[in-house]
């Protein structure tokens, strides 16, 4: 699970807003590279599972019947 700093920023309506809802500091935030650390993503996805897409589930590769002998 990843979550891009720029979106969650944009979805949370700014830095000072990502950063209290997660209980970080705003300088927490602007240290951040790129990507929501992942320990601050699974708690934006309990806090905020809309922002989250649906999980896949994974399909279940079917086993086949043996071929009947000729």
């Amino acid at each position: 699970m990843g979550m891009k700093k720029d979106f969650a920023i944009a979805q949370m309506g700014g830095v000072k807003a990502l950063a209290g809802l997660l209980g970080v500091t705003r300088h927490a935030v602007y240290q951040w590279r790129d990507e929501v650390p992942q320990l601050q993503a699974f708690k934006l996805r309990d806090l905020r599972p809309d922002l989250f897409p649906p999980e896949r589930k994974t399909a279940v590769p079917r086993r086949r019947a043996p071929a009947a002998a000729a």
